[in-house]
């Protein structure tokens, strides 16, 4: 069976997005992870200096959407 990947990738400050465990990096090694497994990447789902202090994030609340509705079933963070 073929799963429809998400990845979640996000960081709390702007110093984090520029200079700490960048996006970038993250991508980078759930897309390793995905490829290992045979897993295909369905869409990426990015917050950028966001809290986890709140479920109010835009990305965030994409995915959950895309969950609920069956576009996503695997999710990578």
């Amino acid at each position: 069976m073929s799963r429809k990947v998400g990845l979640y990738i996000r960081v709390s400050t702007l110093e984090q997005a520029e200079s700490g465990i960048s996006i970038d990096a993250q991508r980078s090694s759930l897309q390793k992870f995905c490829e290992l497994h045979g897993w295909n990447i369905h869409r990426e789902y990015v917050d950028a200096a966001r809290s986890a202090a709140t479920m109010e994030r835009k990305a965030l609340q994409k995915l959950l959407k895309d969950c609920r509705s069956g576009e996503i079933d695997t999710v990578v963070v």
